[in-house]
């Protein structure tokens, strides 16, 4: 798999700066794995074991700032993505074999990726990440933890049991 590093751009401090753009985002970038969203227009779109949320940005922001979230954000060109018409976006919780990777997955025509790192391998190699952006985690550098499906799988197995706490 082979890590993948990205060095961080900016310091967000407000979550409405993304406003009108597509960004990925992992929040709790430095757990394995970091759970997945995808800012699309003025939403934040995630789903967890529990629900699906597309959650305007503003009140996303006070949310992130409540709950002190660290976050890292690739903001992205739009140019090689699919457009996002959000009101057709429809998830339901995770599900078997679904992981919090479904909203990032509309991004693309095709999706054959599994892991986050797939995806961010793809848009660094086409040249698709405008920026990386920390939200509360603001280091020079983020290296993405390596992990495999199955480390997905059963992190989610351990939400679904109420071992773990979901963003």
């Amino acid at each position: 798999m082979g890590k993948l590093i990205f060095k961080i751009e900016n310091c967000l401090e407000d979550w409405n700066q993304l406003t009108n753009q597509t960004a990925i985002v992992l929040l709790k970038p430095l757990q394995i794995p970091p759970h997945i969203a995808l800012i699309t227009g003025n939403y934040f779109v995630h789903i967890t074991v529990k629900k699906s949320e597309i959650i305007p940005l503003n009140r996303w922001n006070k949310l992130a700032r409540q709950k002190n979230l660290q976050a890292i954000i690739f903001h992205l060109n739009n140019k090689n993505l699919l457009p996002i018409d959000i009101s057709k976006i429809s998830f339901n919780p995770i599900a078997k074999g679904k992981t919090c990777l479904e909203p990032v997955k509309l991004l693309f025509q095709q999706s054959h990726h599994t892991t986050i790192h797939d995806i961010l391998k793809d848009l660094q190699n086409s040249r698709s990440i405008e920026m990386v952006s920390g939200f509360n985690i603001c280091n020079n550098i983020y290296i993405l933890p390596e992990y495999t499906i199955e480390d997905v799988r059963n992190h989610i197995e351990s939400l679904k049991k109420g071992h773990l706490q979901s963003t």
